[in-house]
């Protein structure tokens, strides 16, 4: 315990190197050198548990190479290269010491402790796992550019907001494409935009109990190894109709009762109706074959396996899940838990802003030229619905022809009460086993309710002229009213639910980029391009606004985002440099400041923190943020380079970063700049986080309620506290025996 003492507890985690051997080799006999092999020891301190490992030196430059990779930057020195004599005992002790320190402070930061690299150098997540951190579990992976394949218009998710109530997710995306098929640079007039609708459906979920059977009559799983695999309409769909699946609200839906065209597009399969009932007196009328059933076995399993890499070679490329942690690269074949439930164009020019009110169930895009569209969205539960699939669909399809302003009306089945954070195939499959003379088959249940999405087109309103686009909108649910600032320097404000402007403010000559809104306070807050923060008080019933204190940032600095924070009550906002009053180096740069707010003396509002720029990567600098507020006051940023930080503003410390997510490593600056972000939403209810990427990627991650146990961090803090008071006593009574007379 001597050396627990003489170091600072950053960490319940000890590393030492305790010794190092030689392994002699064929040049050792010449040169007097070998192998150097380093005996590491692991230590808690909360257990006194121990555990020793082996490494190369060779080992440890690969790891240092791999965290550069991995953009973590200030790593600890390590000894430089080069041949040492094994008899020379004093240099190897010299590198025998820069290892070490090497290796503890790699453990002491926490970005570098929960790096994947050095989690598998030291084997952490066998030995301690209770120390490491808890990585956010990707829920669903999407590209928007694999849907229309037949034409060359690229899209990216640029706002997305997901309604907790019904389990369902909007995306507005742009067009990316900077030149047209021509050649020409795309211009405002060329780009257009559209809206799309997902829905998390339920996993390997069949109303009619459908296996897989050969055409010769036999099961094709008999083994105790193998299970029947139950599919889902979209499996048997898959193979021949895989654009179908992912089409918009415009196309026929696959039909679960469709017994005789479901056969014709099984390839040498067909499928076959299971009964509910044990006693089924047709599951026991067949004499298997047990070499004609693995025969059978094998190829059905080879040919399902190969289309479904044909599909996924055509329709789906590599997205979120080349970046480490919580992420299973190997995973591809696994079926989509989202399901498209519209794809509408909305024509040309960008949605700058998406906002959503939940009283009066519309969802608002704010338009490039000054306008706002409105949807009325209509999600209803039908527990009565017993008709055909096909009757219902030819119905509600049909309707959109004479209904200009109906855009979708689609039905679809969810699972009651669905939510992303059960997640778990194991589970929801709910399947009932059961063997009858070495045969399986499944028994499922039905517990599945069918939903009706209706979207209708509710208003078009130009609430800025034409030539001036949106930057940024609010939405005050409990008053419906809708809060918006454009290029013309003015805040206008629009009542959502008669579709009217109610009034007009212009803020000062300043042009505002972003907004945030405290409902319970009555405040807006407006950031300008001029570096202030305008404070508005919004409580007056005539739905006017007034001015009634502003925040300045000083130094050239102007916000493009802010997020608000009720439960604390602070602001984060994302700052940059004005070109004007800096070089075009340092205009890049960024950071993020935390404002904390003082409702009833509004003057005394004061910066608390700052985040720099990491810069791991020349001009990297922040896109955009979140605040995670239900997981331990944690902030979450995006870079231009697609690295995603987690930031700990609580622990006091000079290196805030929890961990981080990056892209796949050996990416030259020019690649990584596809994997720029351009979103982050986060949904407190569920605790999820939403993100995008310039190339079209799209990814939903489930973020753990805690990082890792409270026990842990209260014991690292019990023993760094008592390390202090053993150092205080020792150096009092070194003094006391200094400052004693001597006889």
């Amino acid at each position: 315990m001597e050396s627990i003492f003489n170091q600072e507890i950053k960490t319940a985690l000890q590393v030492n190197i305790v010794s190092y051997r030689t392994e002699s080799s064929g040049l050792s006999l010449i040169g007097g050198s070998g192998v150097q092999h380093y005996l590491i020891s692991l230590q808690k301190i909360y257990s006194g548990e121990q555990r020793y490992l082996e490494r190369k030196l060779t080992e440890f430059y690969s790891l240092n190479e791999e965290l550069k990779v991995r953009a973590y930057r200030n790593l600890p020195k390590l000894p430089q290269k080069g041949m040492i004599l094994f008899k020379n005992h004093e240099q190897l002790e010299k590198r025998k010491h820069e290892l070490d320190t090497y290796l503890k402070k790699l453990i002491e930061r926490r970005d570098t402790r929960n790096s994947q690299e050095l989690i598998e150098f030291l084997d952490l997540d066998e030995f301690c796992p209770e120390i490491l951190i808890q990585k956010p579990q990707m829920v669903t992976k999407w590209n928007c550019n694999f849907v229309a394949k037949e034409t060359t218009q690229q899209y990216h998710v640029k706002h997305c907001h997901f309604l907790p109530r019904y389990n369902l997710f909007v995306l507005a995306m742009n067009s990316s494409n900077k030149y047209d098929k021509k050649g020409k640079k795309m211009t405002s007039s060329n780009i257009t935009c559209k809206v799309q609708i997902f829905s998390f459906k339920q996993l390997s979920q069949v109303r009619d109990s459908l296996i897989l059977k050969h055409g010769d009559a036999h099961l094709l799983s008999t083994t105790s190894s193998q299970s029947t695999k139950a599919l889902t309409t979209s499996d048997r769909f898959s193979a021949a109709q895989s654009d179908d699946r992912f089409a918009g609200f415009d196309s026929t839906p696959s039909n679960n009762n469709q017994s005789g065209s479901s056969s014709q597009r099984t390839l040498s399969h067909k499928v076959m109706s299971v009964p509910p009932n044990s006693g089924n007196p047709s599951a026991l009328e067949f004499d298997p074959d047990p070499h004609e059933i693995q025969i059978s076995q094998q190829r059905s399993q080879s040919e399902r396996a190969q289309r479904t890499k044909n599909y996924l070679r055509e329709s789906m490329v590599e997205s979120f899940a080349s970046y480490q942690g919580g992420v299973d690269e190997t995973e591809d074949e696994e079926e989509q838990i989202i399901e498209m439930l519209m794809d509408h164009n909305l024509g040309k020019g960008k949605i700058q802003a998406i906002t959503y009110c939940d009283e009066l169930d519309i969802l608002s895009l704010a338009m490039s030229d000054g306008s706002i569209i409105s949807f009325n969205i209509k999600v209803e539960l039908d527990r009565d619905n017993n008709k055909d699939d096909d009757d219902d669909d030819d119905d509600e399809y049909g309707e959109q022809e004479y209904d200009r302003n109906l855009i979708v009306k689609k039905s679809y089945e969810q699972m009651e009460g669905y939510s992303p954070e059960t997640i778990n195939v194991e589970e929801q499959k709910k399947l009932h086993q059961a063997r009858v003379s070495q045969q399986q088959y499944f028994q499922q249940t039905d517990y599945s309710d069918r939903f009706s999405l209706e979207v209708r087109l509710y208003s078009r309103v130009q609430v800025h002229t034409e030539e001036y686009k949106i930057f940024d909108m609010k939405a005050d649910s409990q008053r419906g009213l809708i809060y918006t600032v454009g290029d013309d320097r003015r805040v206008c404000i629009l009542d959502v639910n008669l579709s009217q402007i109610v009034s007009k403010l212009k803020t000062a000559n300043s042009k505002a980029l972003s907004l945030t809104l405290d409902p319970d306070s009555k405040r807006l807050y407006a950031a300008t391009l001029e570096g202030l923060i305008l404070v508005f008080n919004v409580s007056l019933t005539s739905g006017c606004i007034l001015l009634v204190h502003t925040i300045d940032f000083g130094k050239g600095l102007f916000a493009t985002k802010l997020d608000f924070d009720s439960n604390k009550n602070i602001i984060f906002c994302l700052l940059k440099q004005a070109q004007s009053s800096s070089t075009q180096s340092e205009a890049q740069q960024s950071q993020i400041v935390c404002i904390q707010l003082d409702q009833k003396r509004e003057k005394y509002s004061a910066i608390v923190d700052r985040i720099q720029s990491p810069q791991a990567f020349p001009n990297e600098h922040f896109i955009c943020q979140a605040w995670l507020s239900r997981v331990q006051s944690t902030l979450m940023t995006a870079s231009d380079f697609g690295i995603l930080r987690f930031y700990d503003l609580e622990s006091g410390c000079k290196e805030p970063i929890l961990f981080q997510l990056a892209p796949p490593g050996g990416l030259t600056p020019n690649q990584l700049h596809d994997f720029k972000s351009t979103f982050l939403t986060y949904n407190r209810e569920r605790n999820l986080i939403f993100a995008g990427a310039k190339d079209g990627r799209f990814g939903v991650w489930r973020l753990p309620d805690t990082w890792r146990s409270r026990e842990i961090d209260e014991l690292e803090r019990e023993f760094e506290y008592s390390r202090r008071q053993m150092m205080r006593i020792r150096e009092k009574a070194k003094k006391n025996k200094l400052t004693s007379p001597q006889k």
